[in-house]
């Protein structure tokens, strides 16, 4: 199966917000110890979402709208679920869940959260638009960003190749997703001291 084709907009996001990301990681750590696995602790979704936000921002200027948080509804009705993020300009829309990858158990978690970003969900969250028209994106994404501990290379070779996503995700990872990641900062080369960001994405808008 091929995979799909980058999307241009949505990796020029990716890459400001890992530049404005490293750029605070060069004045300030937020771990006390980042070189030792039992100090070290991962940043927040939120903080991600957060990172992803400034970026996109930075890009878009006053035409962006960033929406953290964003209340959903429940299998009940009541709006007790939410969305990450959402942003919206123009030119791209992204619906954003953000995870911690804390061992295989929890790709299980990148994949559901991809699975319930839905046309019906972008349909929700389109209504609540008051500005222009947000079917007149040039492009919706459904995005899973996820933070990543690991040797340094690994995690981009076995996330970016297919089939070895497949083997280590024990096929948990859907196949119709855009795959990249990018090195954000380097503790310890020589073990699991390497942070990363490791994102999926696929187009919402062209299953509407």
């Amino acid at each position: 199966m091929n995979s799909p084709e980058a999307v241009p907009a949505l990796e020029a996001v990716v890459t400001r917000a890992a530049e404005t990301f490293k750029e605070t990681l060069r004045r300030y750590h937020p771990w006390l110890r980042p070189d030792s696995a039992e100090q070290r602790s991962g940043n927040t979704e939120r903080n991600l979402s957060y990172q992803f936000a400034q970026g996109f921002r930075a890009m878009y200027g006053e035409s962006g709208l960033v929406v953290m948080e964003v209340p959903l509804p429940s299998k009940r009705d009541v709006y007790e679920d939410h969305l990450d993020a959402y942003l919206f300009a123009p030119q791209l829309a992204v619906l954003l869940e953000c995870k911690v990858h804390s061992g295989n158990d929890s790709l299980a978690d990148v994949a559901a959260d991809m699975g319930r970003m839905t046309p019906a969900m972008l349909e929700q969250i389109r209504k609540r638009h008051q500005g222009p028209d947000p079917s007149k994106a040039h492009e919706t994404l459904a995005m899973v960003l996820v933070e990543a501990w690991g040797r340094k290379g690994s995690s981009l070779e076995w996330w970016r190749d297919e089939l070895k996503r497949a083997r280590k995700a024990h096929g948990k990872l859907p196949s119709d997703c855009c795959y990249g990641g990018t090195e954000i900062f380097e503790a310890n080369p020589r073990s699991d001291g390497t942070l990363y960001w490791l994102y999926a994405y696929r187009h919402l808008d062209r299953t509407l």
